[in-house]
């Protein structure tokens, strides 16, 4: 949003991995501006519904489903916002990241779903405000979230045996305070499942 309302693409021309680069627009054929803001805002990843208020208030999707990467999170799933008064973006976190550690001789993973126990909504429609020089906020809206996020392997992940040996799995969580506890399902590539339980 590049003082205007109005969403545009763009493309990161850097190299994969890199902490810093340039964008491209990328060109839609059309010329739309919207109204004026009084800063530039942007988000990570683009999504065509993501839309800015007057006020600046940035309305998203934060992904219910998250795809499996080893070592990291997931492409897509960390979503970033940056507010700023040039053309330098200084993208912030919105979220944390749930980081676990799993083993077992001869066990695979399809998939891991992590829920509240208190009914929280981790996914969805959310409003954000991003401050230039600041953190951003969130929240997330009174309709259209789930209470749910899934990692999702593409590739059934074979665990390491041991501890020592184990294996690293990364969720990106919005900021929530668990009332409850949360719980965690881990899902095999037959369906059979494991479920956990925290109270933290």
């Amino acid at each position: 949003f590049n003082k205007y309302t109005y969403n545009k693409e763009y493309k990161f021309k850097g190299e994969t991995g890199a902490n810093s680069g340039k964008f491209e627009e990328v060109s839609s054929g059309e010329v739309v501006t919207g109204n004026s803001l009084d800063y530039v805002y942007a988000v990570y990843p683009y999504q065509e519904q993501t839309a800015i208020g007057n006020s600046g208030v940035i309305t998203l999707n934060l992904p219910a489903r998250q795809s499996y990467r080893a070592g990291s999170f997931g492409l897509g799933a960390n979503t970033m916002v940056s507010a700023t008064t040039g053309t330098d973006l200084l993208f912030k976190n919105l979220c944390g990241y749930l980081v676990l550690k799993l083993y077992g001789d001869g066990v695979s993973v399809k998939s891991i779903a992590l829920k509240g126990n208190g009914g929280e909504p981790l996914s969805g429609a959310a409003s954000v405000t991003a401050t230039v020089g600041d953190v951003p906020s969130m929240s997330f809206a009174s309709s259209g979230t789930s209470e749910e996020i899934s990692l999702v392997c593409e590739a059934p992940v074979e665990l390491g045996a041991t501890a020592d040996d184990a294996t690293v799995f990364w969720l990106v969580v919005p900021p929530t305070t668990f009332q409850e506890g949360f719980t965690i399902i881990v899902t095999d590539p037959n369906g059979g499942t494991f479920e956990k339980y925290a109270n933290i």
